[in-house]
């Protein structure tokens, strides 16, 4: 090996891309007398007698004082003792207890820190207890729901309301014909048999749906029944229509309504066959969020007594309609957690969007049957798009990547620049959720891991809820996102959504998505005083309550239909005199209480927080009127050694707990006291990005949990009791992804890529094979058929790769670094077979090899190209340095390798942005001697950007291309002569590269056009494909977006049948199959023949631009035979060739001297190859072709003009704008550019400037111009306004 570094071998070659080794159990000895240091940093836990921390109260009495902790009491609190810690429990699911007194601390346990020791304040005092029961906890409800005073209407429709009293019905129920059957097995329906009603279903011809809330009340007559009433398994749905009118009168919004009602089934009947019969087990769904407190009581006497409610997937979240005066607004109230028949806690979860039905003649929706992993149950059809995404490689380490498995899937949530992606771990297969135009720059997940949110900052900002059942978009939101949004939450019942703006003044918004609303519930805009805000969470037990953070302070909200209020919190090392450093995020406690939440820091410590003052008995108020006062910080923990990166919490049973991680990889669980449980040392990941766990219903449910041996046991507990946790994901900021399975401790590596700038892609010549290279000096060479990885390498320091290619033969790939390096390695094995080579002074920007692999030529920033020869030695081939030439001014945009056409020898073309066009003599160049062919200027205003070889469509060999303002031009590679100039893609930005399809690309493709081939380009953002040969039609290429910032590099297979894009900076790498078939398609429908350029002219084929276009054929034709001949005149369909400017500028386009010899080339020669002759005519349709072909796209605008004369002139005193002398004016014009002699200048001036009374007569009766007069008709000194108006007499229009 030489200096190129280390290669190693990727094991997941063989099966499986993600790497499993056995994690040894790192866990704690209680037992032992004493901590002592290990070899990974951290500290075996000791249980020594900690002197227990007791708030500082009046009546204390201690031998030694202790330090007195930083809080704010608020006003509103009660006097005493401050809520302490409870204690550590066993909590393994078989049953949870609280504490009902709010200020017992009874058998305090001493807080533990990171290492397994009791945890230090950093203020100098041991620390209390920092969770305090619920002291609210809800009343349990005094009996069942009254059923219906009259018979249930049949459930055809909503239940109508009516605006008077119930009478009674008008005849006696008909006599059912059978007896009502039980509701123990499917209830009847209106027509025929309903399944029991497990669950809330939204279709009215399906189970009936559970309603959470009462009835409302039937103010009007109920229809007669026409058969047997069914037994009622719930009370009646929700009604769609009128809104409801509670018992003082008001008119309230059904989502109002909703939140309301009680969280349980209301009927008589399924309560009663509930106590008979046990529940099973089935997943829990997200819980509504709880009532206001004004319905608090009403909802405690409604609610029927405690039973567990296990509820199916949540229904299809398809928009409901809510007022926007009466927005569902969370309360204050708490979220109930029922127990299962073991008293293991199980979440009630059940998303808001039971009012969504669909009609009874509608099937079922997707959005309704999709279950976990269905995206991935069918295979992935084709897609008919000539360009489709199929495979994206690597991910944004910036954003989190969240684990969305279940107990029998396995998949993860992350992002690709901007596309989302639901990774199958198990069978390796993405699907991609497409749909943002700018890069995510925040993610968020429903707690029951079905709902996810993306959104963007750019231009057009979008806001996605996504369903990753069956990876359709539900929602969009468009407007009221500014430039974008840097933070977003979604509440554990995923109902709301929390957002943080990007501009300056930062803007917080609460979303409820399940509705219509365009606009957000409520919002604030924030001081710019509290910094940039980059972190946002809801609370776990209440929607109401939000957190955010910036570097250096937290922002703790509360939202009602009133307002947001905020509180702010700034942090600064003299709350502790301590060094407190950087906040990185902040989350609330799983405590069920909403009164602590945890901060991490850049020191590795956590800062407490005391909310409870914040929220409890104050009157919310819009912002304007009130703001919550400030609290300050009550504690600073020591939970690592390293900057705390990364924090959250497991909210559910069987154990609730706080989960950290650091910037060298280490993870750690603590309880809700900050005790340490276990913790994860040897994972070898880098700096943690995010922690998510995997959404298991055996684990909330204790019955479910068959073995416990594979579970690691708790540090703190005794031996035996084991931290039952679901498995969990983790990210890291150098971009790789682990999976860690708790039960077994297997670790298993996801994905490990770059985690800097992705420079430069090379595609093998003959196998399926993708070498990426980036800045992070990371070679990985990928089998793009099997989505695997080959081979990797990590290259010394020092060595940033910018560019890369494979030579023809497939033997090895040539390498250029940023430092000027270049390296030659093998193809497969990456290992080196040269020397580095140091030759080039600057950046290596440009590398290819010539069609024989003889050569390898390269471009650098210096505008220099250096070529290399290869010989045949004994052993190998070996590489040397031939030569160099700088035969450019500015930067070489593209170099090409080709063949003379009579002797097969290689050619060498470079192309630079100064317009030159450089062919370099191979067969006379020596060492230290590159000899030059010819230097021509292939361009007069334009930048060229690209260039290749037109595919051998015709005898001629011709170069194709593409400069800067929008065209493609065909040079003859002898000649140098621009036979063709053409329309290109016009999608944004120029084309920066081009790369000609290999023949017999799409090997699906039904019929083969033998005269067609097809073109890859780039443009700065795009990728797209364009139908060779070209002639200008629009229809003929199409482009979608691959990279929203840059795209770096490009590449196509070896048999075209998919083009890679590199993104730069966002470090992914996305791949393209393409469709020819469809590309085709679509250029048949933008039409045939002419049809395409008549809709590029204004009007089309029948305005008036085209009718003047006739007329002037028209005139040409009697320029040609002459004004005054008296011969018959003969109309014509064409015009001679030489008549072509004249019509051009008729028409208002003004070429150069140099591009009318570039069109009358064009139309002269486009015969000679095939005919042998030259074109003298021109028809009206060729006409239009050349017109739409040539005139710039972008017309003249005034701001060109005006940055001419800023270039070429200067300011007078104190004007504003930049003028030229007068006589400066008239030099230039004749001197610079295509030159004008004194004659042409003068008759062109009078032309423009002059009138009759400016010429004098002659004494023969000829008229002369007097120069004089016509000098003074210009100013002294000329302005861009004065030379466009007043000169030439044009008129600036907004779209100029």
């Amino acid at each position: 090996m030489a200096e190129g570094g280390e290669v190693s071998q990727d094991p997941v070659m063989e099966d499986s891309q993600e790497k499993q080794t056995e994690i040894e159990p790192v866990e704690a000895k209680i037992d032992e007398a004493s901590t002592n240091d290990t070899s990974n940093g951290e500290k075996e836990v000791t249980e020594e007698p900690q002197e227990e921390f007791k708030p500082s109260t009046d009546k204390e009495d201690q031998g030694e004082k202790e330090a007195e902790p930083v809080t704010d009491t608020p006003a509103n609190e009660p006097t005493g003792e401050e809520p302490g810690l409870e204690p550590a429990t066993n909590n393994t699911g078989d049953e949870s207890t609280t504490n009902d007194d709010p200020t017992a601390n009874k058998d305090n346990v001493p807080m533990t820190a990171n290492d397994g020791s009791t945890a230090n304040n950093t203020d100098g005092a041991n620390v209390d207890e920092l969770t305090a029961a619920n002291d609210d906890p809800t009343a349990a409800n005094d009996g069942p729901t009254p059923v219906n005073d009259g018979p249930t209407p049949a459930n055809d429709g909503p239940t109508p309301v009516n605006d008077g009293p119930t009478p009674a019905n008008d005849g006696p129920t008909p006599a059912n014909d059978g007896p009502t059957p039980a509701n123990d097995g499917p209830t009847p329906a209106n027509d025929g048999p309903t399944p029991a009603n497990d669950g809330p279903t939204p279709a009215n011809d399906g189970p009936t749906p559970v309603n959470d809330g009462p009835t409302p009340a039937n103010d009007g007559p109920t229809p007669a029944n026409d058969g047997p009433t069914p037994a009622n398994g719930g009370p009646t749905p929700a009604n769609d229509g009128p809104t409801a009118v509670d018992e003082e009168g008001e008119e309230q919004s059904e989502l109002e309504q909703q939140l309301k009602e009680p969280n349980s089934n209301k009927g008589t009947k399924q309560n009663k066959e509930e106590e008979e019969e046990p529940s099973t087990d089935k997943p829990n769904e997200p819980s509504p969020p709880p009532p206001p407190p004004e319905e608090k009581e009403k909802q405690s006497e409604e609610k029927p007594s405690d039973g567990v409610v296990v509820l199916p997937p949540a229904p299809p979240p398809t928009a409901s309609k809510s007022s926007d005066e009466n927005p569902a607004i969370p309360g204050e109230g708490e979220v109930e957690d029922d127990k299962n028949e073991e008293g293991g806690m199980i979440e009630i979860m059940e998303l808001p969007l039971e009012k969504l039905k669909v009609s009874e003649d509608e099937e079922k929706s997707l959005l309704e049957t999709a279950v976990p992993g269905q995206t991935f149950d069918t295979p992935t059809p084709l897609s008919n798009q000539p360009l489709s995404l199929t495979w994206s490689y690597g991910f944004n380490h910036n954003v989190p990547v969240h684990n969305i498995s279940t107990d029998d899937k396995k998949m993860i949530f992350y992002t690709c620049s901007h596309t989302g992606i639901i990774y199958d771990c198990k069978r390796h297969r993405q699907f991609l959720l497409q749909g943002h135009g700018h890069p995510i720059t925040c993610t968020a997940v429903s707690g029951d891991r079905r709902w996810l949110a993306t959104a963007d900052v750019g231009a057009d900002p979008l806001i996605i809820i996504w369903d990753s059942y069956s990876g359709i978009p539900v929602r969009t939101f468009y407007n009221n996102l500014g430039q974008g949004v840097v933070g977003v939450a979604m509440s554990q019942d995923a109902r709301y959504l929390a957002t943080i703006g990007c501009q300056i003044p930062q803007v917080v918004s609460v979303w409820d998505w399940t509705n219509e609303r365009e606009t957000p519930v409520q919002s604030v805009t924030l001081n710019p005083d509290y910094g940039i805000q980059t972190y946002i969470t809801f609370s776990h037990n209440d929607s109401s309550l939000l957190a955010s953070n910036s570097d250096d302070q937290v922002i703790f909200y509360k939202w009602t239909a009133k307002g947001l209020s905020v509180c702010t919190t700034p942090v600064s090392d003299r709350d502790f005199n301590k060094s407190v450093g950087l906040l990185s995020q902040t989350v609330f406690l799983p405590d069920g209480s909403n009164h602590w939440a945890l901060t991490g820091t850049s020191e590795g410590c956590a800062v407490v927080w005391e909310t409870s003052g914040l929220y409890h008995n104050q009157e919310m108020r819009p912002l304007s009127e009130l703001r919550l006062e400030k609290k300050k910080p009550v504690r600073l923990m020591k939970l690592h050694d390293y900057p705390v990166t990364a924090i959250t919490t497991i909210n559910h049973d069987p154990c609730r707990c706080i989960v950290t991680g650091d910037s060298i990889g280490h993870v750690k669980f603590f309880d809700k006291n900050l005790k340490l449980l276990y913790w994860y040392t040897d994972l070898c990941t880098g700096p943690i990005a995010s922690v998510s766990f995997a959404y298991s219903i055996k684990l909330m449910t204790s019955s479910s949990i068959t073995s416990l041996s594979g579970y690691p046991n708790q540090s703190l507990l005794a031996d035996g009791v084991k931290l039952v946790i679901p498995d969990f994901t983790i990210s890291t900021s150098v971009s790789s992804i682990i999976h860690l399975s708790t039960n077994g401790r297997i670790r298993d590596v996801i994905l490990e890529d770059h985690d800097s700038t992705v420079s430069a892609l090379s595609a093998h010549p003959s196998q399926p094979l993708l070498l990426v290279g980036s800045y992070s000096r990371k070679l990985k060479l990928w089998n793009y058929s099997t989505k695997k990885v080959v081979m990797s390498r990590q290259l010394s320091d020092q060595l940033l790769v910018q560019c890369m290619s494979y030579d023809p033969r497939g033997e090895c790939v040539g390498i250029g670094f940023t430092g000027g390096e270049v390296l030659v390695v093998d193809s497969v094995t990456l290992h080196d077979v040269s020397e580095i080579f140091h030759y080039s002074k600057d950046t290596v920007t440009l590398l290819t090899f010539s069609n024989d692999s003889r050569y390898m030529a390269i471009a650098d920033l210096d505008h220099t190209v250096t070529l290399y020869v290869s010989s045949n030695t004994p052993k190998g081939r070996r590489w040397s340095f031939l030569a160099r030439h700088k035969a450019h001014y500015k930067k070489i945009e593209a170099i090409l390798f080709g063949v003379f056409p009579d002797s097969g020898e290689p050619r060498l073309f470079s192309l630079g942005s100064d317009r030159k066009l450089v062919e370099y003599d191979l067969c006379n160049s020596s060492e230290d001697n590159l000899q030059l062919l010819s230097i021509d200027r292939i361009e007069q205003t334009a930048t060229p950007t690209s260039i290749t070889w037109c595919p051998p469509l015709s005898v001629e060999s011709f170069v194709i291309t593409a400069n800067d303002e929008y065209k493609i031009k065909l040079y003859n590679s002898t000649t140098k002569m621009c036979r063709k100039t053409l329309l290109g893609p016009t999608f944004g930005s120029p084309i920066r590269k081009m790369i000609v399809l290999p023949k017999g690309a799409d090997t699906t493709q039904e019929t083969v056009i033998d005269d067609r081939r097809y073109l890859v380009y780039i443009t700065n953002d795009k990728v797209g494909l364009l139908i060779l040969p070209h002639d200008g039609n629009p229809y003929n290429s199409i482009c979608l977006t691959a990279h929203p910032e840059q795209i770096s590099d490009v590449a196509v297979a070896y048999d075209g049948s998919c083009v890679f894009t590199a993104g730069g900076k966002d470090c992914v790498v996305n791949q393209w199959n393409i469709n020819t078939d469809s590309l085709e398609a679509h250029s048949l429908l933008g039409g045939e023949g002419l049809l395409p350029f008549y809709a590029l002219i204004e009007g089309g084929r029948e305005g008036e631009f085209f009718g003047q276009l006739e007329e002037y054929f028209y005139y040409a034709q009697l320029r040609t035979q002459g004004t005054d001949c008296m011969k018959t005149r003969v109309a014509s369909a064409s015009i001679a060739i030489e008549q072509i400017p004249y019509v051009m500028r008729a028409i208002g386009y003004y070429p150069s001297e140099h591009e009318i010899d570039n069109m009358l080339n064009e139309v002269k020669f486009s015969q000679y190859v095939d005919k042998g002759g030259i074109v003298t005519e021109i028809d009206l349709g060729q006409f239009i072709q050349l017109y739409i072909n040539h005139r710039p796209v972008f017309g003249l605008l005034p701001l060109d003009i005006t940055q001419s004369f800023k270039t070429l002139g200067k300011r007078r005193g104190k004007e504003k704008n930049c003028s030229i002398e007068r006589t400066k004016l008239l030099q230039l014009l004749q001197e610079k550019g295509e030159h004008f002699t004194e004659s042409e200048l003068v008759d062109y001036l009078m032309t423009l400037v002059s009138t009759g009374h400016y010429l004098e007569s002659e004494a023969d009766g000829d008229v002369a111009l007097d120069p004089a007069k016509l000098l003074q008709q210009i100013p002294e000194f000329v302005t861009a306004k004065d030379f466009v108006e007043e000169m030439l007499g044009l008129t600036a229009t907004h779209n100029s």
